[in-house]
């Protein structure tokens, strides 16, 4: 069973853009990115403003949910590479809604890393209208496996995982 990532507690802000993305066909259509298409196969569901800004909020006001960590890395290696995702996500992964760039706090580990790895690997933010996506691919372009699991395993630090 196929089990997507922790969405409590994404602000409304990133719940709207993700949402109508999947109904613009930005995200959910490729067919290298399989996660997706399961999201991209529901949004016939939600097809209109009214809809999409309640299910928004209402994630939103959902708390967030402590996981238990599974990525292995080198945090300190994570912590000079995280220096360049500052300035959109900020210091402690708190996202920036005027730059679009979502919280990292409360992602889980594995999911984070998947993300990263889709974008490095041009499954993710290859659509010509995904500007935010195209941005994190190409900045990722040049980063090996090992460095996204040093990166996700710095992110770690300030997120909520069990302890």
């Amino acid at each position: 069973m196929q089990r997507g990532p922790i969405i409590n507690g994404l602000p409304a802000w990133f719940n709207r853009q993700q949402l109508r993305k999947f109904l613009e066909d930005t995200r959910g259509q490729s067919p290298e990115n399989k996660s997706e298409l399961l999201i991209g196969s529901a949004r016939d569901r939600i097809s209109d403003e009214r809809t999409i800004n309640l299910l928004s909020q209402y994630i939103a006001s959902l708390p967030p949910k402590p996981y238990q960590p599974v990525v292995k890395g080198n945090a300190l290696n994570g912590s000079v590479l995280y220096q360049s995702c500052i300035q959109c996500h900020g210091a402690k992964g708190e996202g920036n809604e005027m730059l679009k760039s979502p919280p990292l706090n409360i992602q889980e580990d594995w999911y984070l890393l998947d993300q990263l790895r889709k974008f490095a690997s041009g499954k993710r933010g290859h659509h010509p209208k995904d500007i935010e996506g195209i941005q994190m691919a190409h900045t990722l372009l040049n980063i090996d496996g090992e460095s996204l699991k040093d990166l996700t395993a710095h992110m770690q630090d300030f997120s909520m995982p069990i302890q």
